[in-house]
């Protein structure tokens, strides 16, 4: 469950705890350049999102450079 400020919004560290969850996730199961793919996309939502003053920050923010698995798949 996230935490909410007193405004109802979503605090920030949860929203960051799932995009670095998201990216582990995405490393260990896909290939580099599917997870790479799938991080750029989700960071893309997010840009609109900020646009539309959806949300205040991009959680995948540079996430999708240096997605390679250790097992180098």
């Amino acid at each position: 469950m996230y935490s909410r400020d007193g405004q109802g919004n979503v605090s920030k560290g949860s929203v960051q705890n799932d995009a670095v969850r998201i990216r582990d996730w995405l490393v260990a199961n896909k290939t580099p350049d599917a997870g790479k793919r799938m991080l750029t996309q989700f960071s893309a939502c997010c840009k609109w999102a900020m646009k539309s003053k959806l949300i205040a920050e991009n959680p995948f923010e540079g996430y999708g450079s240096g997605c390679e698995s250790p097992e180098g798949r």
